[in-house]
């Protein structure tokens, strides 16, 4: 399993978080760059193939569909 790249020395992750951290965890896989609202609203988690695409989610990602999951 590979561990999570450093924020540190990824800088569009860092960028990522600083930019869209208060409204979006942030997080990546090698070939995955992943989000997961903090806010109600919106589309609950985002998946995209380069951090230029997850950015341009988070910036309009979309209204939530549906409700909550049963439980």
């Amino acid at each position: 399993m590979a561990l999570a790249p450093d924020p540190h020395l990824d800088p569009d992750l860092a960028y990522l978080r600083r930019t869209y951290g208060h409204h979006w965890c942030i997080w990546r896989t090698p070939n995955w760059w992943m989000a997961t609202a903090r806010i109600n609203g919106v589309t609950p988690t985002l998946m995209e193939r380069t951090p230029d695409d997850l950015e341009r989610r988070l910036r309009n990602p979309g209204r939530q569909i549906g409700g909550p999951i049963a439980t």
